[in-house]
């Protein structure tokens, strides 16, 4: 009689669309079929499985596995279309050993060709364990400088990041004034990134900002927003807007003091 081992089944997102939109003929992967799964009786020893939009072409994809400088699996996966009427194919690798996630890339690269040793035909697609945004932001911050307003901002992890628009509040509607282009090598980077944006602004009132964060795939999220005050304008707390429409609203101090604040 056969022994049945189950497995564990443990899902991780990769922080992109369903499906990345090919270069030419090159295989998509469908991001929301990406799961990781552990043995149950021996949940360090792991497997990837991933489905993918294969080509009529001889195409190949390089699935590399890493924990910092450590290779735990390196293959080399055969996406040629073996037939028309199929839509997807689904793939699982080999074994590797990994007690803890947390400190996981995994590389999946589209190539040209019969190897993994060309030039690749697409992006690649990044996971970085752990990470639960495709860009983090450590700070953003706005400040008057006479008739401009400083956009400062810094992020410590980007993944298949394509920039930044930067979003300014004309009446009740957002509008793009600027388009800051991610600093990521490739869109990826785990190290502190700082960027800055100046904007002409001698509006006399409340100017508020804020960032639409993007990724290579049109995915795309917010930062909280920051509001300024207008050009000379006297230090005193604002309240706004007024009437509120969700019930929130944003309260502006004049200045860094200390003060008694009542609800």
């Amino acid at each position: 009689m056969k022994k049945v081992i189950p497995i564990l089944l443990l899902f991780f997102s990769l922080l992109f669309i369903d499906k990345v939109q090919a270069q030419g003929s090159c295989p998509q992967i469908v991001y929301s079929s990406f799961t990781i799964t552990a043995n149950s009786f021996n949940p360090c020893q792991k497997r990837i499985s991933f489905d993918y939009i294969p080509t009529v072409e001889e195409k190949r994809m390089g699935l590399l596995v890493t924990n910092g400088t450590t290779t735990l699996l390196s293959e080399c996966v055969d996406v040629t279309k073996k037939r028309i009427e199929e839509p997807s194919y689904s793939y699982t690798s080999g074994i590797f050993t990994a007690c803890n996630t947390s400190g996981l890339t995994i590389t999946i690269t589209p190539y040209n060709g019969a190897s993994c040793a060309g030039l690749a035909c697409g992006p690649a697609a990044v996971y970085l364990a752990g990470a639960t945004l495709p860009v983090s932001l450590t700070s953003f911050t706005a400040n008057r400088e006479y008739n401009k307003v400083n956009l400062q901002w810094q992020t410590d992890i980007e993944i298949n990041s394509q920039g930044f628009a930067i979003e300014k509040k004309y009446e009740d509607d957002w509008k793009q004034i600027a388009f800051i282009n991610s600093q990521a090598n490739a869109g990826n980077s785990n190290a502190k990134l700082n960027y800055q944006y100046k904007d002409n602004n001698n509006n006399k009132g409340i100017t508020q900002y804020r960032i639409r964060m993007e990724d290579m795939s049109g995915d795309h999220h917010y930062s909280e927003v920051r509001a300024v005050k207008g050009e000379n304008q006297v230090d005193k707390t604002s309240i706004f807007p007024v009437p509120s429409t969700d019930g929130k609203v944003t309260v502006l101090f004049g200045s860094n003091e200390t003060r008694n604040i009542s609800l």
